[in-house]
């Protein structure tokens, strides 16, 4: 997994980032260490099939206007207000939980900065104040985050719903034994099972966040589900990823511009990784060495858990090389000239830095790396 130029990974992993295939890719950067179709037709007084709704269904949906779109900044208050008027307005839950058990959020419509709010130089000078070490020191040169600009407006026309937590081994696992699946594309031929025993640096028990995961079993995990359950599941798109993880927020973090106070939604590289040379893991102690069974921390407004930290998470789209193409101002779907795929938000092992909602890095589909797993969307 690469930013747009040098990692700020441990030297012996950045040259395996450049200079060996991406499918070996086997120790976490220091980043992340440190389709679609019209929504389906259902009955209003039921969820969606293989689905079970957490609050009780609308009656019907709205017969004529609907809700306004958020507009960022906004509290959690409008957050919740809106998820509730677009639940009454589809006539579907505003929480499902599918016939995996996994739980589903509806994130409303709306529009926001996406993008850094500070200049590179001024995120450069942030890492220059934090990094301790010659990784930081790496990091700490403007033009590795001018891929975060410009900030721009954009607006989420339609809702979707978004999965309350990341993936976990024992959903990717269910995944496995009933497909056999095997990624075409790969490299070396080692498939997720047999990563995680030589390359994997811990146990991955079934409540974790599933990693070392890549981009193609993540679509194959998708298109998988979507059959299984007659509905449309998919990865989220890069704009609706950091739309849903800011929830109406405008700094670093949902949190603010603190980083020591993301510990609080978030499992990060944190004090206790000091002992394994993480020199710039953060003060606090969050209670976790490696990743942490999901909802262990608190959610952001939309009540999303871990999209800044705990695993660094795929998204569908593309990621192309340079800043954004501002002139898409309503659903951008990424550039489409370039076979890498965007991948977002912080994990255990992460670096201050590295954790904010603007920071945004790219892995070819075929790369797995131990600190990327993937968040699932769902069409209404």
């Amino acid at each position: 997994m690469h930013r747009q130029q040098n990692s700020s990974a441990p030297k012996s992993v950045r040259s395996a980032c450049s200079g060996i295939r991406a499918a070996t890719i086997m120790v976490g950067l220091a980043a992340c260490i440190p389709f679609a179709l019209h929504g389906r037709t259902t009955r209003s007084d039921e969820p969606p099939p293989g689905a079970r709704s957490e609050l009780p269904p609308s009656k019907a949906p709205h017969p004529t206007s609907k809700p306004e779109l958020l507009r960022a900044p906004f509290k959690k208050s409008a957050a919740q207000a809106a998820q509730a008027a677009w639940s009454r307005h589809l006539g579907q839950p505003a929480t499902l939980t599918n016939s995996l058990g996994m739980k589903f959020v509806l994130v409303p419509p709306g529009e926001f900065q996406m993008g850094s709010g500070e200049s590179a130089e001024a995120t450069a000078q942030f890492v220059r104040a934090k990094g301790r070490d010659d990784f930081a020191l790496d990091d700490a040169r403007a033009p590795k985050f001018e891929n975060e600009h410009p900030q721009h407006r954009v607006r989420i026309t339609e809702p979707f719903y978004l999965g309350q937590y990341e993936v976990t081994v024992r959903d990717f696992r269910t995944f496995l034994a009933e497909t056999n699946y095997k990624d075409p594309d790969e490299v070396d031929g080692w498939n997720w099972s047999e990563t995680r025993k030589k390359g994997g640096e811990y146990e991955q028990e079934d409540e974790h966040p599933v990693v070392i995961v890549t981009w193609n079993e993540a679509k194959a995990f998708c298109d998988w589900l979507s059959k299984k359950e007659h509905a449309r599941y998919r990865l989220p798109t890069e704009t609706e990823w950091e739309y849903a993880c800011r929830a109406g927020t405008t700094g670093r973090y949902q949190t603010g511009d603190d980083p020591e106070a993301l510990a609080q939604v978030g499992d990060v590289a944190d004090s206790r990784l000091k002992k394994v040379g993480l020199f710039n893991a953060w003060a606090i102690n969050d209670g976790y060495d490696g990743p942490a069974p999901p909802g262990r921390f608190a959610p952001n407004p939309f009540g999303l858990y871990d999209m800044h930290g705990n695993a660094c998470e795929w998204c569908g789209d593309s990621y192309g090389y340079g800043g954004y193409d501002a002139s898409v101002v309503n659903n951008p779907q990424g550039p489409t000239e370039d076979l890498s795929r965007v991948i977002r938000g912080g994990s255990w092992w992460a670096y201050p830095w590295n954790c904010r909602s603007a920071s945004r890095w790219w892995g070819p589909p075929t790369s797995r790396i131990s600190g990327v797993g993937f968040r699932l969307a769902r069409v209404p």
